[in-house]
């Protein structure tokens, strides 16, 4: 026990005063840590089976210096699209993120975490698959400034595209997004991974309206979109582009299969720190 989480698999449950929400967290912990370990935030999908992202990934991390961490997001407290996978943001909100956001508690969690093991690691590591990836991308834009080293978003159904030229949820207009967050957000390392095979058109979880069909008939067009439309944003507003895309043939829309291509590139980057 190291100022109250277990080494290995565990679970706990974080109390966020702000949004008054009580969040269930699992996580592993390596047998050694160090100041500098870093963090690996990991979003579930749209079953809200956190324990078994975890689970995934735990072979994953063990040989690496990274406390991985899978909050849940219940239906209940953060229902449906709205509530997880757009994080509680509405169409003309004036305000950036309520406090009960997803998003927003993504960032109080990391701090919980950097506290109760005692770091002083100061950005994180995020990803996210299907409704999970999602939320990866819209942290990155919505978040006033994301403490993430680096993002993938893996396998999303649909995107929020980083432009205002297109209207919210399906782009920037009319949204709590402001120009400098967009550049910040476009600035950043995100990585937009993408399974070859993931063109199924009649899943269930699937978003088949006319706006989300005009990014793509399936998932790994409409990742291809964002990436393009990302891509333009940056040179219009002559800002660095960190944003990167890599598909990955022979996978389709499973984390399992692409969790480990995640893998590879998230921790390739915690070591280089």
């Amino acid at each position: 026990m190291v100022d109250g989480l277990s080494f290995g698999a565990g679970q706990f449950d974080y109390d966020d005063i702000r949004s008054g929400h009580r969040i269930p967290v699992f996580y592993y912990c390596p047998p050694k840590i160090s100041r500098s370990t870093q963090v690996l935030l990991v979003m579930h999908g749209v079953r809200r089976n956190a324990n078994k992202y975890r689970d995934v990934w735990i072979h994953l991390v063990q040989q690496h210096d990274v406390i991985l961490v899978a909050p849940e997001f219940s239906e209940e407290h953060f229902p449906g699209c709205q509530g997880y996978n757009l994080g509680n943001i509405c169409e003309g909100n004036a305000a950036s993120l309520t406090e009960n956001s997803a998003i927003a508690i993504l960032e109080r969690l990391f701090d919980h975490i950097r506290q109760t093991m005692n770091l002083t690691t100061e950005e994180y590591l995020l990803y996210g698959h299907s409704a999970g990836a999602q939320f990866v991308h819209r942290a990155m834009l919505f978040l006033d400034s994301p403490r993430v080293r680096i993002a993938v978003a893996a396998n999303a159904g649909w995107y929020t595209l980083p432009t205002f030229e297109t209207q919210f949820p399906y782009g920037l207009g009319n949204s709590p997004c402001s120009t400098e967050q967009l550049r910040l957000g476009l600035e950043k390392r995100l990585v937009l991974l993408l399974g070859e095979q993931d063109t199924e058109r009649a899943d269930k979880h699937l978003r088949m309206t006319q706006r989300a069909l005009q990014q793509g008939e399936h998932r790994y067009e409409r990742g291809q979109t964002a990436f393009r439309i990302a891509r333009e944003t940056a040179t219009a507003m002559k800002t660095r582009f960190g944003w990167g895309l890599e598909s990955v043939p022979k996978i389709g829309h499973s984390n399992l299969s692409i969790a480990p291509i995640a893998a590879a590139i998230l921790l390739a980057e915690a070591t280089r720190l």
